[in-house]
């Protein structure tokens, strides 16, 4: 013979509220029930859990449908054993399912242990895997956006990634032919460039070029044009309102067909 649970309760969750049946009684005893709705909002989650401590439950007992059920067990985790039932095995009778009446078959199966509970791992596991799975999805998104800028710097003639194409720039093609030897020593080249307009767009968080050379390079030409995006690393996306603003007041300035 199977134990009974003398205090139990069976939650049905919907969407915006559930059904919590409370079954009491011993072994020897008829059990008696009773059944309340509340919302699925944190408040009213806590006065069902003040309810179920005045009532002396001690096993809770809810379908691990959607992720409907995760705030509830959050809530009463800490505070009483926590049955979660696999939906296809404490399925009601056809012409029998209301919320009231799911709420109190559970509660029935739970009280007489006729419930499997699924596994669920230690809080801490939960969120060490909620970090890991927030992570590989933080790395896979930024692959995406890397090969989305790559795809639209090639769009532009940019090869950034591989071996030089010589057809779409041939004069960096040449200088990987012939690398230079020692240091390169960048300014002399920067000062090379003369003759055309110059407009520099960093952003504030690039580690790669620093505010001080962005001044040395106006210092060296001071009709060089610049803008410092706010929060973007190296390089900005070029699609900030800021970004695009610069770009057309400097191509109008400068004639758009140059």
């Amino acid at each position: 013979m199977s134990k009974i649970i003398e205090r139990c309760a069976g939650i049905d969750i919907g969407k915006r509220f559930l059904m919590c049946c409370v079954v009491t009684g011993a072994a020897d005893e008829e059990s008696g029930g009773q059944t309340l709705r509340f919302d699925t909002t944190v408040p009213a989650l806590e006065r069902m859990r003040g309810w179920l401590s005045r009532e002396r439950v001690t096993h809770v007992v809810m379908e691990s449908t959607g992720s409907y059920w995760v705030p509830v067990f959050n809530i009463l985790e800490e505070h009483f054993t926590v049955v979660l039932a696999n939906p296809e095995e404490v399925k009601n009778r056809k012409g029998h399912k209301t919320d009231r009446n799911d709420a109190k078959h559970l509660a029935d199966l739970l009280r007489h242990d006729h419930i499997r509970p699924s596994y669920i791992p230690p809080k801490a596991t939960r969120e060490l895997r909620d970090l890991t799975r927030r992570r590989v999805q933080l790395m896979e998104d930024s692959t995406r956006e890397r090969n989305r800028v790559q795809k639209l710097l090639e769009h532009a003639n940019v090869k950034i990634a591989g071996v030089p194409v010589p057809d779409m720039d041939p004069h960096i093609a040449a200088g990987f032919r012939n690398p230079p030897t020692g240091p390169l020593q960048m300014w002399p080249l920067y000062a090379q460039i003369t003759g055309v307009p110059q407009l520099v767009i960093r952003g504030a968080l690039s580690d790669l070029l620093s505010a001080a050379t962005v001044e040395r390079m106006a210092r060296e030409k001071p009709d060089l044009e610049q803008l410092t995006v706010a929060n973007r690393g190296h390089v900005p996306l070029l699609d900030e309102p800021e970004c695009l603003a610069a770009i057309d007041a400097f191509l109008t300035r400068h004639g758009r067909s140059q």
